[in-house]
């Protein structure tokens, strides 16, 4: 979804890349309990899922910091932060390629 929002600049494309990125989300905040119950004993899943939980709710504060920071009121500089919020959610995704479904 982030790749697209950068190459399709309409308004269109970006409300086909915002979609895709929201169903990406969902999926990611459904996974926590998932993971947390595969992942950590009994005793520490509510600690696992709750600093799970809060990194998406961090991630998306960052994120709304990160586009005024980076356009700075600007439109032209949209592209710019297009391309950071792309290459960040890139680079975030490549551990779970690692992960296995159990330790």
């Amino acid at each position: 979804g982030g790749w697209l929002k950068v190459v399709w600049l309409s308004e269109f494309g970006q409300v086909v890349g915002q979609v895709i990125m929201a169903l990406a989300h969902f999926m990611g905040a459904v996974s926590v309990p998932v993971f947390s119950a595969l992942w950590f004993p009994t005793s520490e899943r509510a600690l696992s899922t709750s600093i799970l939980f809060f990194a998406t709710i961090v991630g998306g504060g960052v994120g709304f910091v990160l586009g005024p920071v980076t356009t700075q009121g600007d439109p032209n500089r949209l592209p710019t932060f297009l391309y950071l919020q792309a290459i960040i959610g890139s680079f975030l995704c490549v551990p779970s390629i690692f992960l296995q479904e159990k330790p």
